[in-house]
């Protein structure tokens, strides 16, 4: 996907985005020593991997494609995950334990958190997802959320899905589905 080949290339090593440079880009030579040039100067800012993966993603997924990548990368780094794009959040989040969830649970009052949290296994139990929200450790579509709080309908990313997350890398995906295929 445009998204995994974007973040493929922004994390290679320092060695892999030199040589990626010289046998991959078509950019000019003069270009390419800049790049070379200002990567070796300051390392932290990737200027190197930030080129390469976004002319890559380009040639190979085209201009949008890739510019909704890079907006999704951005997002998920700010935390402001509701930003990604309805298209790629399958993307961003394809390794992500997901589960299905009736969206009928969510009529009423909805969606007790402290169940929410242990239906998607960050939590073994209710009084483990209590502490983990009492201690705010989890994000809710990328906000804080209370262990008092109910998820309903409103809080859904593209009217079916919510991310989870618990501490700094520990993602869930609940993806509310339709049951009744009937109507």
């Amino acid at each position: 996907s445009p998204y995994s080949l974007y973040q493929f290339l922004i994390n290679l090593d320092d060695t892999e985005a030199h040589n990626f440079a010289l046998f991959f880009s078509l950019e000019n030579k003069a270009t390419i020593e800049k790049l070379l040039a200002g990567h070796e100067e300051s390392p932290s800012l990737r200027i190197l991997q930030r080129h390469i993966a976004k002319e890559m993603t380009i040639l190979l997924h085209g201009e949008e494609a890739c510019a909704k990548a890079i907006a999704a990368s951005e997002a998920l780094f700010s935390g402001d995950v509701g930003a990604i794009d309805a298209d790629m959040i399958g993307d961003v989040f394809a390794d992500v334990p997901t589960t299905e969830i009736p969206i009928t649970t969510l009529d009423g009052e909805g969606l007790d958190i402290v169940q929410l949290l242990v239906t998607v296994k960050l939590a073994s139990s209710k009084r483990q997802a209590r502490e983990h929200l009492g201690n705010r450790a989890v994000l809710l579509n990328g906000s804080k959320t209370d262990p008092d709080d109910r998820l309903t309908r409103t809080d859904l990313l593209h009217g079916s899905v919510v991310l989870v997350r618990r501490g700094k890398k520990e993602w869930r995906m609940a993806r509310f589905v339709d049951t009744d295929r009937s109507a």
